[in-house]
């Protein structure tokens, strides 16, 4: 009855209570059996595997090493940023995987673009997706393993501890983006096993997705092939895949800045300046390529006020230090050139990780040029070797380090090294061009010709050779060849861009052109040659001396002008190189086709004192009659002086 029947349900929940105890004791017993026999394997096998594990230490440690200077401190990547953008780097990630379209070879971080909304989705989308997975890991174990994957695969490089200035970087992707298509793929099969146990018909459905698979990957064939010919076109370039970053970012500052530094080193300088402005990243690096524009269009006042500004962001900027203390030298500002000098050598002896790893080469030369402009040329040497040592294959080092021994009379030695780089770049005109010079003045003219001339055959629009054969060939009498030679390099130069450095080669070549025409008895195509080159290079010595004494002394009257033969004698002085014996007689003779004869005399005297303290007897002669004529109250003619050259 009831009683037997509660009687009897009694000793049951005891027996199942006394039997649940005992399971637990026994799933208990079971746990702690595995993770004892689980940590015995692995003490057992850790032998074999510390080989491995000693490696991968090694490699962490040189992996952080290697990236000492690129790794950012909490100071300008704080921690909760970092924190943030890891999440929003994973989805990103993730959307890259299925849909990777604008792709960039750089990824800058925009701090400014980690909103509260980008924040709680990216967060919301990885939390949700790492419980879904772990709810299901009894399951679907293949998606635990795929996400995790992913995820742990991804840990060393989702900027816990930031490596570099972009925010991630697509080669990063290519292992852990097996984890999440293992997972998908798994996912997939298993949605199309199940839904084939619930068909009647199974062959129609396996026939429809061979055909519909088959479809879909000749599609998506087709579409990567067409999508990665359009991009290998366009990076076939060198600068091409910066210009499609920039293009998918135009804030992009990273690849505006390497877009500057190699359009500066085509001399393209105009278009280099575009991209230093075209970010307002507040970088020492857009200053300085700035400042190098400048000084190469011919403004070197804008140039000087941009590197300040660079030291001003950097102070440690060694190489914004040495271009400034280049500038101030040309400008003959040695105070301040030398205090910049000392100063740039100083930041050169910071720790490596401080400076960019080619700074010290081009640090060393520009103190080496500023070293040479101040005239202490043995030091200039130094700075150049031990640039030269660092970057020996830079054949503008090597040159610069030739040039300045040729000033010390190391001929040989100049010579040599130049005709090394002639051998391991048989096409640089540049070097060619430079032994021409060295050889020249070593006396083996027969050979400096040859080499300007396979300078000037490998790139006609080479002035500097073009001037040295030029010079070669009046020496020995070619006039007409000299000419031509000249010619044909003006006509390559105008050709090209307008720059600082082509601005003072059309002064050179039109002032020497001039010359030559003097020579052939055409005064007026010398007078235009002469003003071009003032017009060019209105400091440009020989042209202004040279058009001074030819408005002074010319016996054509309608060819002479004493009182623009007095301006351009006067700022011809004012020159650096002016106030020499020649100079001060061209100016003497200005003053004396104006009638102003007090002044002609006294200048005469003092070119005489220089032409006298030099040794010079046929200058001193040639003065010595001038300072007659003036004492007599007369102007030098050129025919009158050549009159009382050839009576005495």
């Amino acid at each position: 009855g009831k009683g037997k029947s509660e009687h009897s349900a009694i000793p049951s929940l005891k027996h199942m209570e006394k039997k649940g105890g005992d399971l637990a004791r026994t799933v208990e017993q079971q746990l702690l059996f595995s993770w004892v026999e689980l940590i015995r394997v692995a003490f057992r096998q850790f032998p074999d595997k510390l080989p491995f594990a000693l490696v991968s230490v090694l490699a962490a440690l040189i992996t952080v090493s290697s990236q000492t200077n690129a790794i950012q401190s909490s100071d300008v990547f704080a921690v909760l940023l970092r924190l943030v953008n890891v999440f929003i780097s994973y989805c990103r990630y993730l959307v890259g995987i299925f849909w990777p379209a604008e792709l960039s070879i750089f990824y800058p971080i925009h701090w400014y673009s980690i909103t509260p909304t980008s924040v709680i989705t990216s967060i919301f989308v990885i939390g949700t997706v790492s419980i879904l997975v772990c709810w299901n890991a009894g399951r679907r174990p293949y998606l635990l393993t795929g996400w995790f994957w992913f995820l742990i695969s991804m840990l060393p490089v989702i900027g816990i501890v930031h490596v570099g200035a972009q925010s991630m970087a697509d080669r990063y992707l290519y292992n852990a983006s097996f984890g999440v298509f293992l997972a998908v793929v798994w996912l997939v099969s298993e949605a199309l096993t199940g839904s084939l146990r619930n068909l009647a018909d199974k062959r129609v459905l396996l026939q429809t997705l061979q055909i519909g698979g088959v479809a879909a990957v000749l599609i998506l064939g087709a579409t990567i092939t067409v999508t990665t010919y359009r991009r290998c076109v366009r990076w076939q370039t060198e600068l091409g895949p910066f210009y499609e970053a920039i293009d998918h970012d135009p804030t992009n500052w990273m690849a505006h800045l390497i877009v500057a530094e190699k359009l500066l080193e085509q001399g393209r300088y105009e278009s280099a300046i575009e991209h230093t402005q075209a970010v307002t990243q507040e970088d020492s690096r857009f200053y300085v390529l700035h400042a190098f524009a400048c000084r190469e269009l011919g403004n070197s006042a804008e140039a000087k006020k941009l590197l300040k500004q660079a030291i001003e962001l950097s102070p440690d900027n060694a190489l914004a230090l040495s271009m400034l203390a280049v500038i101030h030298a040309e400008s003959d500002q040695a105070t301040e050139a030398k205090t910049l000098l000392e100063l740039a050598e100083q930041k050169l002896k910071l720790p490596v990780n401080q400076l960019q790893a080619r700074t010290p080469p081009i640090v060393l030369r520009n103190c080496g040029v500023t070293l040479l402009q101040l005239g202490r040329t043995q030091e200039a040497i130094q700075r150049f070797e031990a640039a030269v040592s660092l970057d020996h294959r830079n054949a503008d080092l090597v040159r610069d380090l030739a040039g300045a021994e040729l000033q010390v009379e190391l001929i040989d030695r100049a010579i040599e090294r130049v005709q090394a780089l002639t051998t391991t770049s048989p096409n640089d005109s540049a070097s060619y061009s430079f032994l021409g010079l060295a050889l020249q003045k070593a006396g083996r003219h027969v050979e400096a010709e040859q080499s300007l001339r396979r300078a000037l055959e490998l790139e006609p629009a080479q002035p500097h050779a073009s001037l040295q054969l030029a010079d070669i060939l009046l020496s020995s009498g070619r006039i007409d060849e000299a000419k031509k030679a000249l010619q044909d390099s003006l006509s390559h130069l105008y050709s090209r861009k307008v720059t600082r450095e082509t601005q003072q080669w059309k002064g050179e070549l039109n002032s020497q052109l001039g010359d030559v025409l003097l020579a052939k008895k055409d005064l007026s195509g010398a007078i235009r040659h002469y003003q071009a080159a003032i017009e060019s290079t209105p400091d440009q010595f020989s042209a202004n001396n040279n058009l001074a004494w030819l408005l002074a002394t010319e016996p054509d009257p309608t060819v002479r002008d004493p009182e623009k033969a007095i301006q351009l004698a006067e700022h011809a002085n004012a020159l650096p190189g002016g106030q020499d014996k020649g100079s001060l007689g061209t100016l003497a003779a200005a003053y004396a086709a104006a009638g102003r004869i007090d002044e002609a005399i006294r200048t005469a005297e003092q070119a005489l004192s220089l032409a006298e303290a030099k040794g010079d007897a046929a200058s001193a002669a040639q003065l010595r009659t001038q300072l007659e004529l003036h004492r007599q109250g007369k102007p030098l003619i050129e025919s009158v002086l050549k009159a009382t050259e050839e009576k005495d």
